[in-house]
């Protein structure tokens, strides 16, 4: 059993004598772009000249995914489908089948350049001694069955290319090899309700500052739209507010605010000093927040 950091020992390096050595490899990953398919490129090709196979099940949420990848890959040979059910679709597993020994690789790291090379990431590789190696590759073969992974057309390559266009533009250049951290975000935090919250009319709650890097790399300006939930079933819309100087701040901060009188029980709901969870989630193509009462 190997740990991989990307510090001592880096993914994409342990990906590329993997594939050399395999006769066949599967992948199943989140999101996969075109950064990390460049890295494992060469190994890919001579895998497939030597008669090699190579199956991968890609994700299609929040348009992640490059379409361009998945042509690229599906042009020098690469059997590819991508899941279509109705939950995330998340996992991140690189598995090695040969005549001589069989490996897996499961862990945080989608096939992205960040992900392979740069960034923080925990991954372990285990080998065919390992009990759950026949687990990890049955349970592929059978989502490579099912019936929610399908084979990639025309009509989901179009909607994916939307999809990530969309994102695309709302993600500064300068940060979009940030993009895999940047996309699965999600930000959780407790807020203790105060008279601001009860009594103002946009009843704010201002995000903790540690969730500021976060936030900017969406480039949230003044009024940014997003939508509010309270326990999971009433919804309104609301925004976050961005500003670099405030009353009681002499920093930037951001702030959760509601822009219309919301329905009284709602907010009576709340008592003073009362603990709630608050859950900021990165969604398709927008932003929702979840004030949870415990």
């Amino acid at each position: 059993m190997v740990f991989i950091e990307n510090d001592k020992i880096k993914l994409e390096n342990t990906l590329r004598d993997n594939i050399k050595n395999a006769d066949e490899v599967l992948i199943a990953v989140a999101y996969l772009r075109k950064s990390g398919f460049q890295l494992v490129k060469d190994e890919i090709i001579d895998l497939i000249k030597r008669g090699g196979k190579i199956r991968i099940i890609a994700g299609l949420d929040f348009g992640f995914t490059e379409p361009e990848a998945l042509n690229e890959l599906k042009k020098i040979g690469a059997q590819i489908k991508v899941y279509s059910g109705e939950v995330l679709f998340h996992p991140k597993c690189y598995i090695f089948t040969s005549a001589n020994i069989n490996k897996a690789i499961v862990g945080s790291s989608n096939l992205s350049g960040s992900a392979l090379n740069t960034g923080v990431e925990w991954n372990v590789l285990i080998d065919d001694s390992n009990i759950l190696y026949n687990e990890i590759k049955n349970n592929f073969d059978q989502l490579w069955k099912s019936v929610d992974t399908v084979e990639i057309s025309d009509k989901v390559l179009k909607k994916l290319k939307k999809d990530n266009n969309r994102w695309n533009r709302r993600i500064p250049r300068k940060t979009r090899t940030k993009i895999d951290t940047i996309r699965e975000a999600f930000i959780t935090f407790n807020f203790k309700v105060n008279k601001s919250f009860l009594e103002y009319s946009s009843h704010p709650v201002t995000i903790p500052t540690e969730y500021n890097s976060t936030l900017d790399e969406y480039q949230i300006d003044k009024n940014f739209s997003i939508k509010l939930i309270f326990n999971n079933y009433y919804s309104i819309n609301g925004y976050i507010y961005y500003s670099k100087t405030g009353d009681k701040y002499d920093y930037p901060y951001y702030q959760i605010k509601i822009p219309r009188k919301i329905d009284t029980s709602i907010i009576n709901g709340f008592k003073l000093d009362e603990l709630i969870k608050i859950e900021i989630k990165f969604n398709d193509n927008s932003i929702s927040i979840h004030f949870i009462k415990s």
